[in-house]
């Protein structure tokens, strides 16, 4: 082997030797991170954010991310920043989405509805969940008062507001009675049972929440006489 053979060989060994040192060196490196220890750094050539590229895309030096990373990480304004993250809007889930060293921050959205007598509240985000509805004021039992209790967008529905009561127990010609109640908000009514002719009756009774009444002609052997068919 003559004098320069040995010499390109000698070369070649050193050469390989310094990229098996480097290769160790590059598998013994750790991820670095900013001096306040919140953000990975943009000059350690990881991808410190799972991202598909590791640091500035001005580095020379290749990835170290076993992953296949290349260089150029969006969120690298350059190699000193200390910030590799790609900043997006911050959401609920336990993470640093805007890249500003604080998680879930200020966050809070609406709950309940206002909807009615109902009044909505607010939930602040907590370690990637939602709280507690705070300030919120739900459904209640629908009366009548001209308000949506219940917050179903309808007021007194289903004929709340209708009431019907009677005392003579129904319909029963052979006795008075008074029926009474309320066919809305605060409109009250009361009818008494009535002779129209001495065999002739107007019944008054209810059916449900209504009143209603009907004629009815007592029989041969009684007379119609305040309000009742009374055997003569």
């Amino acid at each position: 082997m003559d004098k320069k053979t040995k010499t390109i060989t000698a070369v070649i060994v050193v050469v390989v030797l310094a990229a098996v040192v480097a290769e160790m060196l590059f598998l013994t490196d750790v991820i670095s991170f900013s001096p306040d220890g919140s953000l990975p750094e943009c000059s350690d050539r990881w991808d410190n954010d799972n991202d598909g590229y590791c640091d500035y895309i001005g580095n020379r030096i290749g990835c170290r991310s076993v992953t296949g990373a290349i260089k150029g990480d969006s969120g690298c304004s350059s190699a000193e920043d200390n910030t590799e993250c790609d900043p997006a809007p911050e959401t609920c889930n336990n993470l640093d989405d805007d890249c500003d060293g604080l998680i879930d921050e200020q966050l809070t959205r609406t709950c309940g509805s206002d909807v009615g007598e109902c009044q909505a509240g607010t939930q602040t985000c907590s370690i990637g969940n939602w709280g507690t509805c705070q300030g919120s004021i739900g459904p209640t039992t629908e009366t009548c008062d001209l308000k949506d209790n219940d917050c179903d967008g309808i007021i007194d529905e289903n004929n709340i507001c209708y009431t019907c009561a009677e005392t003579d127990g129904g319909f029963l010609p052979g006795a008075f009675g008074i029926v009474s109640g309320t066919r809305g908000y605060r409109s009250f009514y009361s009818y008494n049972d009535t002779c129209l002719t001495s065999t002739n009756l107007l019944e008054w009774y209810c059916s449900g929440n209504f009143a209603i009444n009907s004629t009815y002609e007592c029989n041969q052997t009684a007379r119609c006489s305040s309000g009742a068919c009374k055997n003569i």
